[in-house]
Order: structure tokens, then sequence, then C-alpha cells
């Protein structure tokens, strides 16, 4: 959704359509996901302010005068990115490059990603409206329990209709299998964003949880627990309503749960 759909607020970019920026996955994949990567690699790891301009000459020139494998490796060996940093990275080029692959939608920017999933803002261009699509990337797509999750935050969410919870619009996958989300797109900011700016007034505080109470109370009325509650996923949008996001970890009544035996889920910060 707007600017949170899992474990962490969402970043925020530019607003340039992907068609129209060079920079972009589909315009310079080159061919292979490998190829296509190596080719961005680059430019994400400056994005994310993980190198300096001069720190990714220095490991180009080093990848040039020697056979020294991939711009990962050079990154890598070289501490400047770590495994999941650039696990992470390739994620985020796949997730971009599968949303060329979606059909009636077109994708205008980034909004965030979080452990399971890359959330972007589009366009459906048949209604003329801002979306929110939620993608699971490939790798996770290949794991039998992250997709269970996946399916199972849109049963969860999709089965409620409040004023407090986002709308969803549409489960799919794309022709060569990726899942996507499509869900209603908000103005605003996360509870976490909110907090980082000040403390909040009691009034505002107390508005805050009298809506998320009330949009809990409607989940928890037709048998489905959140599980997940916390500051990030909680968006306050510019009208001064509360949604409440990622049903991933959600707990649906009569259904089998896709936690594993003797294990619990949540963030540990807010779990009781």
């Amino acid at each position: 959704p707007a600017k949170a759909s899992g474990p962490d607020a969402l970043e925020h970019g530019s607003t340039t359509p992907p068609s129209g920026d060079p920079e972009h996955p589909a315009a310079k994949s080159g061919g292979s996901s490998t190829g296509g990567f190596d080719t961005m690699l680059g430019k994400l790891v400056i994005r994310q302010g993980l190198v300096t301009s001069d720190e990714l000459q220095q490991c180009r020139s080093h990848l040039e005068s020697q056979d020294a494998g991939t711009l990962g490796d050079v990154l890598r060996a070289n501490d400047f990115v770590t495994r999941r940093q650039m696990a992470r990275l390739r994620r985020e080029f796949e997730a971009r490059k599968s949303t060329q692959r979606i059909p009636g939608y077109r994708i205008k920017r980034k909004l965030g990603a979080g452990a399971m999933a890359t959330v972007f803002l589009a366009e459906q261009v048949s209604l003329d409206r801002l979306v929110a699509i939620k993608v699971l990337p490939p790798d996770l797509t290949r794991d039998d329990t992250a997709k269970k999750r996946f399916l199972q935050e849109a049963k969860a969410a999709s089965a409620l209709d409040h004023p407090n919870i986002c709308t969803i619009h549409e489960i799919n996958e794309t022709d060569d299998g990726q899942l996507y989300l499509v869900m209603a797109y908000y103005d605003g900011e996360t509870l976490t964003e909110r907090i980082e700016r000040g403390p909040l007034a009691l009034d505002e505080a107390v508005d805050i949880a009298t809506q998320v109470g009330l949009g809990l109370a409607e989940a928890h009325g037709a048998g489905i627990v959140h599980r997940d509650i916390k500051p990030g996923n909680l968006l306050i949008a510019t009208s001064g309503v509360v949604k409440i996001l990622d049903f991933g970890l959600a707990k649906l009544a009569g259904t089998e749960g896709v936690t594993q035996t003797g294990t619990t889920v949540g963030t540990v910060a807010y779990m009781s």
C-alpha cells in the first residue's frame, strides 16, 4: 500500500514511469536475468548509498583488469555489500522486471520493499486509477510457505470490507508464475514515519488507536487475527483515516496455518 507493506516502512522514489527510465531493469536487461542484474547492479548500489561513485569505479577497474568474476563478486570481496544485501538487490531487480509483464497496469515507481515482497505504485489503465502492486520475488514464489502466506494475505484482507483495512482488488500471477497482489493506493505515511517526526498529541494517539481497534474488531468478527500489528503496518492517509496493512501473517479461522510447529511468527519488538 502507500508507504508500507511488510516489516518496515517503505521507501519513496521518483515518479518517473519505467517506460521512460533508461535505468529501469526492463530497459537494460540485456537478455538473461543474470546479465540484466549485472548491468543494473552499479546503479542500484549507488542509489541505496552502499558505495560512492569513486568506490564503484575502483571495483569496475578491478573487474576489467582481472578475472574477478562479476561486479557483485568484487563488491562482496571488498566488503561493500553483504550476502543479504546482495540477495535483496537481486530480489528488487527481479520484482521490477516482473512488473513489466503484468497486463493492464503501468508501473510508475517503487514504493518500498520488505522481507517478503516489493511494492510498486502503478496505474490501472482500464480505470485510470492508482493502485499498489505487491510482488512476491521469484525465489519466494518457489517457496511453498512463502507462497501460502502471500495467498493467505489476499484471502484474509479481501474477506474484509472496512474503512480501516486496506482494500484488495486482485491476486494473480504473471505468465512465468510470479505472484502479485493489487491493492488500493493510499497517499500518506506509516505510523512509524509519523512518530519519527515527533511525539503524538494525546487526542491524535487516541484517534489512531480507536481506528485501529475498529479495524481489528471487524477482522476478529470475521475470524481473522492479524498477528503483526505494529507502526510500520499502520498507514495514516492524508485524510486522517488509518489503514491496517499487511495481512501476510494473518490466521484465518477454519484454515490450516502456515506456521511451522514450535515456531512463532510476528515482529519481536511488538510481540507479547
